[in-house]
């Protein structure tokens, strides 16, 4: 099944069917669709040639799409790189007035901000129990973007610890700003202000791991200093539940 949804969803296979719509289109008999149809588009108008693309294109299109959901949900990867923080960050000022504030533990206003932030409810609870600190970003009031720090290990999603790190790093994890609200710097502001906080608490380092594709935070993050390193981590899902890992930490951040 897995090996079918990956060669239906190859961009290979679907170069190929469109050039054989290319043929097909140009009316030539030495393709599959010239050979079978004949002259293809060549008798029609160009108004009549161009909504027998559309129709095709509503046919095939969806079956593309599916098939690369389908092989999606077979066998899913995704990579997450490790960003290294180890001196003081760089100032950052966002471009409107932010205020952050931090939370140890949750009551029925903040789960609520949290799930306005974002877009859904989560166990927030659960987060707070494992010693894990929030820290919201305000404007006027109002939330547009949070941040969370862990300081037993490194995590993904909010996950118990997959491993312990160095006693003098914390880690960042799920930062998110509101769509209305992102180019305005908010996301580096908050990464500062978690590392001065950090460091309060006597946490010297910090690390973050951010997927490959996700350039946004790749700049947010590169903006308050944080370095990329060559240590990845790779998630294979299969069938949206068995879930393994491949990777770690850079032996910087280790214990």
């Amino acid at each position: 099944m897995g090996v079918l949804a990956t060669i239906f969803s190859s961009d290979v296979v679907w170069t190929w069917i469109s050039r054989c719509f290319q043929h097909f289109r140009k009316g030539s008999n030495s393709s599959v669709f010239g050979s079978l149809f004949g002259s293809g588009y060549a008798g029609l108008g160009r108004e009549e040639a161009g909504t027998a693309r559309v129709r095709i294109g509503r046919v095939v299109n969806p079956i593309r799409v599916a098939c690369r959901k389908f092989r999606s949900a077979v066998h899913k990867v995704r990579v997450e790189r490790f960003y290294v923080l180890d001196t003081a960050p760089n100032r950052i000022k966002p471009r409107i007035s932010i205020e952050f504030k931090c939370f140890e533990r949750l009551d029925e206003g903040l789960a609520s901000q949290l799930a306005r932030v974002k877009g859904r409810k989560a166990n927030w609870q659960r987060r707070f129990d494992l010693g894990h600190r929030c820290y919201l970003a305000l404007y006027k009031g109002e939330p547009v973007g949070f941040g969370w720090v862990s300081l037993s290990g490194w995590l993904i999603g909010n996950e118990q610890p997959l491993g312990s790190l160095a006693g003098d790093v914390a880690f960042g994890y799920d930062g998110i700003t509101c769509e209305p609200w992102r180019g305005n710097r908010i996301a580096s502001a908050r990464l500062a202000y978690e590392f001065h906080d950090m460091q309060r608490l006597g946490f010297e380092r910090s690390c973050l791991l951010i997927a490959d594709e996700n350039r946004a935070s790749q700049r947010s993050s590169a903006l308050v200093g944080y370095r990329r390193t060559e240590s990845v981590v790779r998630i294979h899902r299969w069938m949206m539940v068995h879930r393994t890992l491949e990777g770690g930490p850079p032996a910087e951040v280790l214990p």
